[in-house]
């Protein structure tokens, strides 16, 4: 009904950790008529889902991976591209792994494999906290949060540091 009632494209939010529900390759075959409905964001974590999203899904639609770490499988089933988080302070290293994955797998891989410890760290603590921390490392004063979330502590931030530095290797 929302899609219906405007002619802007539209991408879906599959974020069951967020949303408390699953979009399923089922229910997104029901959608397809409806033309601007353009992509959806997938971050179910299901692989298996994926797969078959990918496999289903009609021409010009495209998967996004919502999840990070997971681009990389998510490029390598059909998947387009990624709404990232991480690329707030990786963004050049996720683009340049994403352009280069039709043509060099393995240089993605590379890359990808880099950026991991990033997004473990990333997602080692209740979101957004240590995406605020690592973007104010970057000069932006984002750092501070609301309750309930809590800054991180002098360890914590450590670890999003150090991920962060680890990314610099091998470039």
């Amino acid at each position: 009904a929302v899609a219906r009632s405007t002619k802007l494209p539209i991408i879906l939010y599959n974020v069951p950790g967020r949303t408390g529900t699953n979009t399923t390759p089922d229910v997104l075959a029901m959608v397809q008529d409806v033309p601007n409905i353009k992509a959806v964001k997938e971050a179910s974590g299901n692989i298996a889902q994926i797969s078959e999203l990918c496999a289903r899904k009609p021409e010009g639609f495209r998967v996004y991976s919502g999840d990070d770490a997971l681009t990389l499988p998510v490029l390598a089933l059909g998947g387009h591209g990624i709404v990232s988080v991480g690329a707030h302070v990786v963004g050049k290293e996720i683009k340049q792994m994403v352009e280069s994955f039709a043509t060099d797998p393995a240089a993605a891989r590379k890359i990808h494999q880099r950026l991991i410890p990033v997004f473990k760290a990333l997602f080692a603590y209740p979101s957004p906290v240590p995406v605020k921390y690592a973007t104010s490392l970057e000069g932006f004063d984002c750092e501070s949060v609301r309750l309930p979330l809590v800054q991180l502590t002098d360890a914590e931030k450590a670890v999003v540091k150090t991920a962060l530095a680890g990314r610099l290797v091998g470039n």
